[in-house]
């Protein structure tokens, strides 16, 4: 007897393979979880296999759920680009788009994107989170959509480069940043002057208290700054504040000082070396087909990019004028 799946069973099955849990499936195709239970029981009986295995603290493919998987992912792929509508029309969209990225995106960039996207359609959840490397299993299994991020910043730890899609919607360079009136926007800035001063440093660390290498640390490296004092931080806005109310300073790209330069009593000046720094917009290859996903990333690249320009227009006007 030939097994006979729906099309939407076939998505559910292909959600649950890939990301071994019943909440993130459930999740991924707007459906409750007790459903999606109820889908994973009724194709392991029919399949007769359990596919999905408990091996210690974490879940396991079965062997054959594996072979299941690698098939079933360029059929489904396949079919809904097959089955996109011939004319798409944004007004229409109803969907729940997820992002992931910085503080500063979330606090200075997000609002006024999401303001776009939210007087182009009315039905649409959008959500903003601070990007973790925790979040990279949501991010492959499609429940992030976009990611945007420093190249150099080394945050990102793909398995698998092919099923990444990124595109790069702006590049500058780092800057030192100082209360306005601060005696080292005009001096000198040799290694020995910058490691005599007290800087703030943005690091988000993980619960293991490890941190990837950053921009601001490969240029310390680069420069043989010694940092005898320092203050870390885990947000740009916590940072800004620091060094506008005191002697600290603080390295940040060209576009956030600009930015922030616009809302707090801080300044800026270029470096001696300059560290170069592109940022992307990332997505997973799986969205790719997806009329709903290619306007959203169409849209929130357009805007990145023109934001991004306005701000890096606004540093290097402030950099040229100080000669």
């Amino acid at each position: 007897m030939t097994n006979k799946f729906n099309f939407n069973q076939l998505v559910m099955l292909k959600h649950l393979l890939e990301t071994r849990s019943v909440s993130q499936a459930a999740e991924l195709a707007c459906v409750t979880q007790p459903a999606a239970s109820k889908v994973l029981n009724q194709i392991r009986s029919t399949l007769n296999d359990p596919l999905i295995v408990r091996v210690g603290n974490q879940y396991e493919l079965s062997p054959y759920a594996e072979r299941l998987l690698e098939e079933l992912r360029p059929a489904l792929y396949q079919l809904e680009s097959i089955l996109q509508p011939n004319h798409f029309d944004e007004s229409s969209i109803e969907d729940r788009f997820v992002f992931a990225s910085s503080e500063y995106f979330c606090s200075y960039v997000f609002p006024c994107l999401s303001q776009l996207l939210t007087q182009k359609i009315q039905r649409t959840q959008f959500i903003v989170k601070r990007w973790e490397t925790a979040f990279m299993d949501e991010f492959n299994a499609g429940i992030i959509d976009l990611i945007a991020l420093a190249r150099m910043e080394k945050s990102l730890h793909f398995t698998d480069a092919q099923e990444i899609e990124c595109e790069v919607f702006g590049s500058d360079f780092l800057v030192l940043v100082a209360q306005k009136d601060h005696s080292i926007l005009s001096k000198t800035l040799s290694s020995s002057a910058l490691s005599s001063y007290t800087h703030v440093i943005v690091r988000h660390r993980a619960a293991t208290k490890q941190h990837h290498m950053t921009a601001y640390d490969t240029y310390y490296q680069t420069m043989d700054i010694k940092l005898h004092n320092y203050i870390e931080v885990p947000e740009f806005t916590s940072a800004i504040k620091i060094v506008e109310n005191s002697d600290c300073i603080c390295i940040l790209p060209l576009h956030i000082a600009a930015n922030l330069s616009r809302y707090f009593n801080v300044s800026f000046c270029a470096l001696k070396n300059r560290t170069y720094l592109d940022y992307i917009l990332c997505w997973s290859y799986k969205n790719n087909n997806k009329k709903n996903h290619q306007w959203l990333r169409k849209t929130a690249l357009a805007f990145l990019k023109e934001d991004f320009a306005t701000q890096k227009k606004l540093g290097m006007d402030i950099i040229n004028q100080q000669g």
